[in-house]
């Protein structure tokens, strides 16, 4: 038997190493936050631009991104049920809309299905607790910095419109 101190600091080490966990990564990345918000966005606005939203749904769209961020960066308890309540009323419903416009006749039967009562609850659900996430693992990010509430809010406010922006250029470009 090998009794040696070196090799078992080694292997101690060599397992750290290979222990990459998400915090990590993020701490090692820390432009993945920021471009997750912004796909995240980008994702929303495609959605808006696909059915053809009028500019007021696109308003609506940057005030909920500014009232997010607000949210995030005042308190922890106020951003949970703000970001429920805004999949449940937005989200959701636009998702429903987005399958029924531009998928097929199976995109419309899965529509149908998640315009139930339990299936949209479950779908707001799902959509919120992705939107809070990233929203949250951004305002962990900007934490770690040494930048104000306020420049954080600019920060995640305009990476937010942004890629509602750049969301509507995808669907200018697809169609």
């Amino acid at each position: 038997m090998n009794n040696d101190p070196a090799k078992a600091n080694l292997n101690k080490k060599q397992t750290k190493s290979d222990d990459i966990t998400l915090g990590v990564a993020v701490r090692k990345l820390p432009w993945l936050t920021p471009l997750a918000v912004f796909l995240w966005y980008a994702l929303y606005g495609w959605g808006l631009a696909a059915i053809n939203s009028p500019p007021v749904y696109w308003f609506g769209a940057t005030g909920v991104a500014a009232t997010l961020s607000i949210a995030m960066h005042t308190a922890f308890l106020l951003a949970v049920p703000i970001t429920l309540i805004t999949a449940w009323v937005i989200a959701s419903p636009l998702l429903i809309d987005v399958l029924i416009v531009k998928g097929g006749d199976r995109l419309q039967q899965v529509a149908n299905i998640l315009t139930g009562g339990i299936a949209l609850f479950a779908l707001s659900f799902v959509l919120a607790a992705f939107w809070f996430a990233v929203l949250f693992w951004f305002k962990r990010q900007m934490e770690r910095t040494d930048l104000s509430r306020t420049r954080s809010f600019g920060i995640l406010t305009s990476i937010s419109c942004l890629g509602l922006g750049f969301g509507w250029l995808i669907e200018q470009i697809i169609s």
